[in-house]
């Protein structure tokens, strides 16, 4: 029983974890392009 449930804890926090690094690496890369394209609308702009 105890081993069940530490197992089933271990996969939800390995989950959490790869959830948070997918969300951080997705939300870098749409900050990046949304960086190049207010660069390149400001670049544009003057």
């Amino acid at each position: 029983m105890s081993r069940a449930s530490f197992a089933i804890s271990t996969v939800t926090i390995d989950n959490i974890t790869c959830f948070i690094r997918s969300f951080f690496v997705l939300s870098f890369f749409a900050f990046s392009l949304f960086d190049g394209v207010l660069l390149c609308l400001i670049g544009h702009a003057y």
